[in-house]
């Protein structure tokens, strides 16, 4: 799970490639509280359809032992609660919540899957029996689940020899997710010879795309992830850059995820940080 904490750590990423600008962009915590009292590793994350809820995952015992917490967004202060989701003793990661609210998906190892696709749907006592999906590519490992403005669904799924990641897309449909068919949107965006793409998502207005990017370091290992960023201009996504000013740093940033609104965008530092930025600065950095 810990893609950059075993991988040795380079300098100027953004150098490499020409960063977005030289302006700051300053971001702030996010749900401080909640990373404090749970004081081990918090992974991706992603907001309620309203904005009022954040899910996420954390570590919770040794080895790949996993679990999704609920937090809220508002007021000053927020705690963080564990969702059971069926099986308390099973891993549960990369959760993603559909735009109208009533899926939760899901991956986890449950049923002796590498990571396979799981969902629960709302009803008014809460999120039901998880149930494995049609669109969970079987002995896989399937992960960084998100939703597509579009309403479909968008997952990474490395093969079982974990020699290729491919990125899917999948329509609810009959009380299901479909077959996955391959997502060919990440092969328009240009990260440059010498990286790797991760995973990325779509801002909800569809303008801009954050991209989880390493560097291919001479030994064959990959760096720790930064954020990069690409816009559609008259249709056409441009080259993309390391997002400058004080969003990446020599350690791991990655998992980004955007509120409902589009305002703000959320990621993970080092396995150990929520943090915040204003989209607005995204747009306006040269």
């Amino acid at each position: 799970m810990r893609r950059g904490s075993r991988l040795g750590a380079i300098l100027a990423l953004a150098s490499c490639q020409g960063g977005v600008g030289d302006a700051v962009i300053e971001p702030r915590p996010f749900l401080p509280d909640v990373t404090e009292a749970l004081a081990g590793e918090v992974f991706r994350g992603t907001f309620s359809p309203d904005g009022s809820d954040f899910y996420f995952f954390s570590k919770v015992g040794e080895g790949e032992d996993y679990r999704v917490f609920v937090a809220s967004t508002e007021g000053d202060s927020s705690t963080a609660t564990l969702l059971p989701l069926g099986d308390a003793n099973a891993s549960s990661m990369y959760p993603a919540v559909s735009p109208d609210g009533n899926q939760l998906v899901f991956s986890s190892s449950r049923g002796g899957d590498n990571a396979g696709l799981w969902m629960a749907e709302r009803s008014d006592a809460g999120w039901g029996e998880p149930r494995p999906i049609g669109a969970s590519l079987s002995g896989h490992y399937n992960a960084s689940s998100w939703f597509h403005p579009d309403g479909s669904l968008r997952f990474a799924s490395t093969t079982p020899d974990w020699s290729e990641t491919h990125f899917y897309r999948a329509e609810f449909a009959d009380g299901d997710f479909a077959a996955a068919e391959l997502d060919t949107t990440w092969a328009e965006f240009d990260v440059g010879e010498g990286y790797h793409l991760w995973s990325g998502l779509l801002h909800p207005g569809g303008e801009l795309a954050i991209l989880e990017v390493s560097a291919r370091l001479e030994d064959g290992r990959l760096s720790p992830s930064d954020l990069w960023i690409s816009r559609r201009v008259e249709g056409v996504w441009s080259v993309a850059a390391p997002l400058g000013g004080g969003v990446n740093t020599e350690g791991t940033e990655n998992f980004p995820t955007f509120s409902p609104d589009g305002v703000t965008l959320v990621y993970v530092r080092d396995f150990e940080h929520f943090l915040e930025l204003p989209v607005e600065a995204l747009r306006a950095a040269p």
